[in-house]
């Protein structure tokens, strides 16, 4: 599988698991709740770019879809996230010049073989306690 695959499919799962935890709490019942997802789309558009806006996605109507959500909104809530995460990051892309883009691709390709790394070893790392 490839690593776009792999983080495309950690980035839903965790994407689903914050929608998920956050229709516990309803605000309006049936229609809206705390809303956690909604701060990964950005990041996951900027750092992801269309592997995240993709994943934020499919992980948002999925969700809708599992957690018993109004079929009516899950076309909305795709499209939201979809967007909320794309866009960014065709702006930031964008504004970058041609000498810009050739640094910080090598920023970018570091955080995501850090955050590659770190999901990697997540499971095998002791814990620590004091």
């Amino acid at each position: 599988m490839g690593e776009r695959v792999k983080t495309g499919i950690v980035l839903f799962l965790l994407y689903g698991l914050l929608f998920a935890l956050s229709q516990l709490v309803q605000v309006v019942p049936g229609l809206s709740g705390l809303r956690l997802q909604a701060m990964l789309s950005v990041p996951y558009g900027l750092i992801f770019g269309r592997t995240g806006a993709i994943a934020a996605a499919l992980g948002a109507a999925a969700a809708m879809a599992v957690t018993g959500g109004n079929p009516n909104f899950i076309p909305i809530e795709f499209l939201g996230a979809l967007l909320s995460a794309y866009l960014p990051f065709r702006i930031w892309q964008g504004m970058r010049s041609p000498q810009e883009k050739n640094q910080l691709k090598g920023v970018v390709d570091n955080l995501k073989k850090s955050l590659t790394s770190a999901w990697k070893t997540s499971g095998r790392a002791p814990c620590i306690s004091s």
